[in-house]
Order: C-alpha cells, then sequence, then structure tokens
C-alpha cells in the first residue's frame, strides 16, 4: 500500500477499463478515513485508460486509509465507475510553534 503524509503532495492515478475520448467529466471521487466525508477532485487525462489528480497541501488531512476511485460522466445518462483503490496517509511530528510536552525535566515524555 502506497503511504504518504498529511499535507503532503501526491499524484493519484487511477487506471480504468474504458478508453477515454476527451468529452467526458472526469472525477476522481474519495472518502476521509476519520470522518468519513466524501468529496471529489477534478482529474485530467493521464493516458487513453487512466485518470489523474495532484493532491495540494489542504487535501491529505486526516491521517488513515484513503480510499479513491475514477468516475467519469459521458452524456447525460452514462456514469462509469472504476474500482477503489486505497493509501495510507501518516501523521507527522508537529511543526516548531506547535507545543509538546516535556514534562517537569525539560526531556520530551513519549507515552
Amino acid at each position: 500500500m502506497i503511504k504518504t503524509f498529511e499535507g503532503a503532495k501526491l499524484e493519484i492515478v487511477l487506471n480504468i477499463i474504458y478508453t477515454l475520448v476527451g468529452g467526458e467529466i472526469k472525477r476522481i471521487k474519495y472518502r476521509k478515513p476519520v470522518s468519513a466525508l466524501t468529496g471529489r477532485w477534478v482529474a485530467t487525462q493521464k493516458t487513453p485508460t487512466s485518470l489523474a489528480y495532484t493532491t495540494i497541501a489542504t487535501d491529505l488531512d486526516e491521517p488513515g486509509i484513503w480510499e479513491v476511485q475514477a468516475y467519469i460522466e459521458a452524456g447525460n445518462t452514462l456514469r462509469l465507475y472504476g474500482e477503489i483503490a486505497r493509501f495510507e496517509v501518516l501523521s507527522h511530528i508537529p511543526d516548531a510553534q506547535e507545543s509538546i510536552d516535556t514534562g517537569e525535566s525539560g526531556t520530551v515524555v513519549i507515552s
């Protein structure tokens, strides 16, 4: 399973079994791991049979296993889906401006 970190830039490429001709609405749908919120990103056509999206810093904002799926609309009625893929988003050590409990002795407390 692919692993990345919260806030990281990640290119997501999803293969599909359909050949795209260019006029379709292309999206990558996602489900967040903790809140289970769903949404979609506007995808680009990477190859005739794949969609791609590159995340920005605010996209991957929850640690855990994310689910993504290619989604295509063609015309008014045709809806096509790819298989669900998964990747893991890991937490990172807080930045310097965030507080860390150092305990009374000044050493970092790891529990």
